[in-house]
């Protein structure tokens, strides 16, 4: 029953913050496994596949946050806080994806260098989302929780850092 109520807060949270333009419309991620636009996804995760990637403990330490649960559903890793809220989420994808996120929506995003084969950032206003290429992966990585003063709980720079781990790890 926890489980079900986590995916639903995935699936709610995903669709009420998936936007990252301000107030214009900006490019919204694709919904929870499922591939954007026709693209397809890469294969489904078994259970704790994609922790080797980024771990709680490694999630911890970059952000300087304590108590965070890694929590695997379909190909998206998620970082929940105490109260299982979503701090952070990597979703895997395979090459197409780039383009249709990234390509299709550049006025949004600026390019990052020093991730993976190539990465761009879309920061306007939330969530904060980086998407990057290595090899045949790509991974959309964005923060999901404010703190009580309304400041994103992973920073710019704090989701550039967590995308080089990612990257060195593919």
């Amino acid at each position: 029953m926890k489980r079900i109520a986590v995916l639903f807060l995935l699936l709610v949270l995903s669709l009420a913050l998936s936007g990252c333009g301000g107030g214009e419309k900006s490019p919204a991620a694709a919904p929870e496994n499922q591939p954007a636009a026709g693209k397809e996804q890469a294969p489904a995760a078994a259970d704790n596949q994609y922790e080797k990637y980024l771990s709680a403990a490694e999630m911890e330490k970059a952000i300087g946050l304590t108590g965070l649960k890694a929590v695997e559903n379909g190909t998206t890793l998620s970082f929940l806080d105490g109260s299982d809220q979503i701090v952070y989420e990597v979703r895997f994808y395979s090459t197409g994806f780039y383009e249709e996120e990234v390509g299709k929506n550049q006025k949004y995003y600026t390019d990052v260098p020093g991730v993976g084969d190539k990465a761009a950032i879309c920061i306007p206003d939330s969530p904060y989302r980086l998407t990057f290429v290595k090899g045949e992966s790509v991974l959309m990585t964005q923060t999901l929780t404010k703190d009580k003063d309304g400041n994103w709980l992973v920073s710019e720079e704090q989701l550039i850092a967590l995308a080089k781990i990612l990257a060195a790890k593919l």
